[in-house]
């Protein structure tokens, strides 16, 4: 633990080297320094999990979204669950349902799948209704 302008004990959680940062927490809020203990992002966070693509998902008052390296939030903090961005795309949970969100933060289909898993070609595996599938980028189904 360190102690610095926060007046308070900081402890440092986790560093990612990749990207020089330091994720930290004070009095029970997490927020990220470089490593020269300039603050990039006030703690404000319940939670920060690790920086995948720039992009890091984050817990705020129960619910979950994604923020970039600067810490500034990308769409809305509202999701169940969030998936790292792969192919400028996350996979979004709300009451069992996700849904295609892109990197500005737009939801770009309907909460209607049942799973979705993650992007690893322009392409990816979806349940629909009991029924798998493939959809593209904008969650538009390209099998039957």
């Amino acid at each position: 633990m360190v102690v610095d302008s926060f007046k308070m004990p900081v402890e440092i959680l986790f560093t990612q080297k990749i990207y020089n940062i330091k994720i930290f927490r004070v009095n029970r809020k997490q927020g990220i320094m470089d490593y020269h203990n300039n603050i990039i992002c006030e703690p404000k966070f319940d939670i920060i999990w690790r920086f995948v693509n720039n992009y890091a998902e984050v817990k705020y008052n129960g619910k979950n979204g994604l923020i970039n390296i600067k810490g500034e939030i990308i769409g809305e903090i509202k999701y169940d669950e969030c998936l790292p961005f792969n192919f400028e795309r996350s996979i979004v949970m709300i009451k069992s349902k996700y849904a295609i969100m892109d990197i500005t933060g737009k939801e770009i289909c309907d909460f209607k799948y049942d799973y979705i898993f993650p992007f690893e070609k322009e392409y990816t595996q979806a349940k629909f209704k009991d029924l798998w599938g493939l959809i593209d980028l904008n969650g538009i189904a390209i099998t039957d």
